[in-house]
């Protein structure tokens, strides 16, 4: 857990807590951007060494010498590896445990891909009405024949469209139109 990145590690934490912590998501995603911003490593870091460390207990109110930190750091240090990663810091900050931490669900990521690749594929469907719908609108501006055709047409997509919406069953959320 603690070689994933910080965003990861905060991630779990909350999917893990989150009916008793939902209240601090806040304080967990300033403590995740304090530990990137303190990372040389940015966003692909995973764990602050004893310097960065005092930083960021420094930085987060916790400020304590280097004895008290070393002190704390053994406590927090659940992998003995000298140094804090947030995950650590969370725990100990939150008065939680690994143990309690890994027994936790943390949701289907199978569900997450499938929301993802659907999501995606709307996207696409979404962009590509939106270029039929800019080509449509160009076309008919003019004053002729095909001008109205083309109009005519625009109008017909976009009742189509909307009967589409109107009757989707598998829709979560209604769609309102102004």
């Amino acid at each position: 857990m603690c070689e994933r990145s910080y965003v990861q590690q905060a991630q779990f934490f909350l999917n893990a807590f989150w009916l008793e912590h939902k209240g601090q998501a806040e304080e967990v995603w300033e403590a995740t951007q304090g530990f990137k911003d303190l990372d040389l490593k940015g966003d692909a870091g995973c764990r602050l060494d004893e310097f960065y460390s005092h930083k960021f207990l420094e930085s987060f109110g916790e400020t304590m010498t280097v004895i008290e930190l070393r002190k704390k750091l053994r406590e927090i240090d659940v992998n003995l590896d000298g140094q804090m990663s947030l995950i650590e810091y969370l725990i100990n900050k939150f008065n939680r445990s690994v143990p309690d931490l890994m027994s936790r669900p943390q949701g289907t990521n199978e569900e997450l891909a499938k929301a993802q690749l659907a999501l995606e594929e709307v996207q696409k469907q979404i962009k590509h009405i939106e270029s039929e719908k800019a080509r449509l609108e160009a076309e008919s501006k003019g004053t002729g024949v095909k001008a109205k055709t083309v109009s005519l047409e625009f109008f017909s997509e976009l009742m189509f469209i909307f009967r589409l919406l109107e009757n989707c069953s598998s829709c979560s959320t209604r769609i309102l139109w102004r």
